[in-house]
């Protein structure tokens, strides 16, 4: 890990922590000591061109200047897949990332 480690227990149900990542870090795993199904996954960016993708498998990065870029798709159990995209000025673009089922 880059940023610091840490570990908190949450005894009380509703209970809420806030922690701040100082430092861009690509995914990494949160999990429960106590609890083996209960887990996250959290990157950290320097940035502010990152979404989560909706129940359809779409995510859009609105307000990107122009330029050409990495493109990123990340997924727990297949990993990441990267796509380089040009835009000019104003212009929208659609990439589509597909991974295979193992």
């Amino acid at each position: 890990m880059i940023n610091a480690v840490f570990n908190i227990g949450t005894p009380v149900q509703g209970m809420r922590q806030t922690r701040v990542f100082q430092k861009a870090e690509p995914v990494f795993h949160v999990k429960c000591d106590v609890h083996s199904w209960m887990s996250a996954y959290i990157a950290t960016f320097t940035h502010p061109f990152f979404g989560v993708s909706n129940s359809q498998g779409s995510v859009e990065l609105n307000s990107l200047p122009a330029g050409t870029f990495q493109i990123q798709a990340w997924h727990e159990k297949y990993g990441l897949q990267t796509q380089s995209v040009s835009l000019a000025a104003g212009e929208t673009k659609q990439i589509t990332f597909s991974y295979r089922a193992s």
